[in-house]
């Protein structure tokens, strides 16, 4: 509770407080890169619409019946379009990985996905180019639709019309449709094939797929799950109705980054919160230590602006090197962070410049205080102190 007036102990208390000043900057860095980053993934434009699309797995017993389940989800108002594949983007399983050859005999992993007539057009995905006869399922039934990667891992030069080695059987190739995101954006596009089928047996679905459900925006989605059980129910009697949204399946795929953002969130809170007690505590000390000093210049007119500008002064100093100290550390950690992402954010300089705006802010308000009370102060009772 005492104050000393020896210059070691305020220069260790002006290490301590750039020093925790520095960790704060870098920690608001971090949390406005990592925000930054998840909203970039949340938001970017994955080359299909995941909006509104309701995933019903099929068990082995409904898979056989899959159609007719199929055309009573059709016939449902609030239903635009239903889809059947073995997978589904951001649900590996379903989908086969088989290995291909490009004409100087590279092996490559090409994903493969059984889809119907539907599918396309239930998640949006759009076309590069194609052969006439694509827009008649009848006439593809069998063959194969590439993607943009696949062309190129592949190595085809006006891929349309050539045959590819796909399962021991050469298919031939009615079109290439634009690169989308099938799995998350931890990674890049894969080389995929799409295989329409056009089935009448069941047998696409025997293996456990998918039926993808476009929803109305306006429909009522509880009303429509209620329904969509009740009709499952009349195929399917011994496993329960199961569903799940597309988007939100999507959103989960990234559990690990929305935790490190909240996680990153909360130290800077309190690395905040310490670095402005430290900082009150020296505005205190350096104000009390300062007494006579501005009584006297009041005494010749200072007036109480330019005392609050003078015991400011030194603490602005004292952000701006905490600054310096935090940016290269932090660039640094946060540039090796984002290297993790195939598909990821620019280190801005605003980002560096918004996070020291912001701790000096944070420490101007602190320290006003303080110097404002200091400033207005009677200057004979501040020389009647010693």
């Amino acid at each position: 509770g005492k104050f000393t007036s020896g210059q070691g102990g305020v220069n260790l208390r002006k290490m301590f407080i750039v020093f925790q000043f520095s960790v704060s900057v870098a920690l608001i860095i971090c949390s406005l890169v990592i925000q930054k980053q998840l909203d970039f993934i949340h938001t970017k434009d994955i080359g299909l619409n995941k909006e509104q699309i309701l995933v019903i797995p099929l068990s082995s017993a409904i898979g056989k019946k899959y159609l007719s389940f199929k055309n009573d989800l059709k016939t449902q108002t609030g239903v635009l379009h239903v889809a059947a594949s073995t997978g589904v983007p951001f649900k590996p399983e379903g989908t086969n990985i088989m290995f291909s050859e490009t004409p100087d005999k590279k092996p490559i992993n090409l994903v493969i996905n059984n889809i119907d007539e539907d599918f396309l057009k239930t998640y949006g995905i759009k076309w590069q180019e194609k052969l006439p006869e694509a827009d008649s399922f009848d006439k593809i039934d069998g063959k194969v639709i590439l993607n943009e990667v696949a062309v190129r891992e592949m190595d085809l030069k006006n891929p349309l019309g050539k045959k590819i080695p796909f399962g021991g059987t050469p298919k031939e190739v009615v079109g290439v449709v634009q690169d989308f995101n099938f799995m998350s954006l931890q990674s890049k596009v894969t080389a995929l094939a799409l295989s329409p089928v056009k089935d009448t047996s069941g047998a696409l679905m025997m293996a456990n797929g998918y039926l993808s459900v476009r929803l109305d925006p306006k429909a009522n989605v509880q009303q429509k799950l209620t329904d969509f059980a009740q009709i499952y129910k009349a195929y399917e009697t011994e496993n329960p109705f199961e569903y799940f949204f597309l988007d939100e399946t999507f959103d989960k795929l990234y559990k690990y980054e929305d935790r490190l953002a909240n996680v990153f969130k909360t130290f800077t809170f309190f690395a905040i919160f310490i670095a402005c007690l430290g900082l009150f505590g020296l505005a205190t000390f350096t104000a009390e230590r300062r007494t006579k000093e501005i009584g006297i210049r009041k005494v010749f007119g200072a007036s109480a602006a330019s005392i609050v500008g003078l015991l400011s002064r030194e603490f602005v100093w004292l952000v701006l090197i905490s600054n310096a100290i935090a940016f290269p550390f932090a660039w640094y950690f946060m540039h090796q962070w984002i290297q993790n992402y195939p598909y990821r954010i620019e280190l801005s300089w605003w980002i560096f410049a918004l996070a020291g705006i912001m701790a000096l802010l944070i420490a101007l308000l602190t320290v006003s205080f303080q110097a404002i009370r200091a400033a207005g102060t009677n200057p004979v009772k501040s020389l009647r102190t010693e």
